[in-house]
């Protein structure tokens, strides 16, 4: 477990790095590169506070869904940065790396020592699924010491589909799902424009030529955060990010989105019931295994 704050180390993100796919570190937020989507940071932090002046005796887990390579850690990372420069809020944060080393006796002696009435604890790369158990026992397991000086929030960074295959098993209590997939407004699209430009990424001699990579960010592209990065970045990793999110899906669920795509590629003309029969299941079999436990913005 690490401290998220501007005294702490961390890896260093380069601009450059960054906008072509790297993983991010709070060092991202250190240098105020990612584009900050205030409407939606607002209604986070606002429903962490709601969250935490409610009375529980379970910990609280708010998960931030979204799909594949939008942005979600990096976002993590920026509601944390507001939170802890926030005096009234007066918290603490923290990126877990291994629930299973920590024992809640000590992180209660640390905690308390801290004085700071919140505590917001990072929890990054939850789909699999021993990661996900694992921040499930370590909610039970802090939950059970009833902290008296200080409240502890869980924030974690899922994939929308993951979360749904979860959820879809076991029901947990006291877990709050926000999603976080809200597309670029014509302001956000400017700055990301700017940033990029900066970077030496895309090229624009004034602010016309810039508005116009802004717009089409915003119209061709429907402010999607990694089409846009897919588009406008050359030589950056975010295809890969596709990939393997593909490689990621059942073998129906291949299936079912090699074909789809097919179709949309080619404009090919094909009956739903073709279709479902090509896949061989129902219509209850597809939804059930495919819409609503595997459907992602692959396409």
């Amino acid at each position: 477990m690490v401290q998220i704050s501007d005294g702490t180390s961390t890896q260093i993100i380069s601009p450059e790095s960054f906008y072509r796919g790297e993983e991010p570190t709070f060092d991202v937020i250190k240098k105020n590169l990612d584009v900050v989507k205030r409407s939606l940071l607002r209604k986070v932090t606002e429903k962490i506070s709601e969250v935490l002046s409610e009375q529980s005796t379970v910990v609280p887990i708010l998960f931030l869904s979204g799909s594949y390579g939008t942005g979600k850690t990096t976002f993590c990372y920026r509601i944390i940065s507001e939170l802890i420069h926030d005096e009234d809020f007066d918290a603490l944060g923290f990126e877990v790396f291994d629930a299973s080393k920590l024992k809640p006796a000590d992180l209660e002696v640390l905690f308390s020592s801290a004085k700071s009435k919140n505590i917001v604890l990072f929890f990054n790369g939850i789909e699999v699924d021993s990661a996900f158990r694992s921040l499930i026992d370590f909610r039970s397991k802090i939950s059970s010491e009833q902290f008296q000086n200080f409240k502890v929030l869980l924030l974690a960074s899922i994939r929308e589909n993951i979360l749904n295959k979860y959820q879809s098993r076991q029901s947990h209590p006291n877990t709050i799902e926000l999603n976080v997939d809200t597309p670029f407004t014509e302001d956000e699209a400017r700055d990301l424009v700017e940033k990029l430009g900066a970077a030496r990424l895309v090229e624009f001699r004034d602010a016309r030529e810039r508005n116009v990579i802004a717009n089409k960010i915003v119209s061709e592209y429907s402010g999607d955060t990694l089409v846009s990065l897919i588009s406008l970045v050359s030589e950056s990793a975010h295809d890969n990010i596709v990939r393997d999110a593909y490689l990621q899906l059942t073998p129906l669920a291949q299936s079912a989105f090699l074909y789809t795509s097919l179709l949309y590629r080619f404009n090919i003309q094909m009956s739903a019931s073709l279709l479902r029969s090509l896949l061989g299941k129902t219509w209850e079999e597809l939804t059930k295994e495919v819409l609503q436990l595997e459907v992602t913005q692959l396409g």
